[in-house]
């Protein structure tokens, strides 16, 4: 069986990529992955995909605390009690249509909220602050927020 990085050809970079982010949450094993990738020839320099993958935490950690900011607003309102708290991701999407990024928040506190998820959603986008790196924000199927960076 093949792995991620010897099946990957060029145009596959952002699903080698979201693999691996999934795969590993250490900087040293990401960066020992990156260069199994430009060994088998995806055609990317390895630190250009470590860079990559650097910024991408940067990035997540940028959206995680703003949807931590929009929830505190939404507990300030009243809408989510003050003792509600999920464990959400901020994950990037497997297709560009999706946005770059996209959470699980408000599928995930919509039960604290006695309200159904989507409702949530909207609730939660509506109270997120604005960003210069967010160029929109959509609700997807049953609650999911989809980040379309700038």
């Amino acid at each position: 069986m093949a792995s991620a990085a010897q099946s990957a050809a060029p145009d596959d970079t952002h699903r080698v990529i979201h693999r691996l982010e999934t795969a590993f949450s250490c900087g040293f094993f990401a960066a020992a992955a990156c260069m199994r990738i430009h060994a088998f020839g995806t055609g990317a320099a390895p630190t250009t995909i470590a860079r990559d993958l650097a910024e991408t935490s940067c990035v997540k950690d940028s959206l995680h605390q703003l949807v931590l900011q929009a929830i505190a607003r939404l507990r300030e309102q009243d809408i989510l009690p003050a003792d509600a708290a999920a464990i959400f991701v901020i994950e990037r999407t497997r297709s560009a249509e999706h946005g770059d990024f996209a959470t699980n928040a408000a599928l995930l506190l919509a039960k604290h909220a006695r309200t159904n998820p989507r409702a949530l959603a909207q609730a939660l986008v509506a109270a997120l602050p604005q960003n210069p790196q967010i160029a929109k924000v959509e609700i997807a199927g049953p609650g999911f927020v989809n980040f379309f960076l700038a």
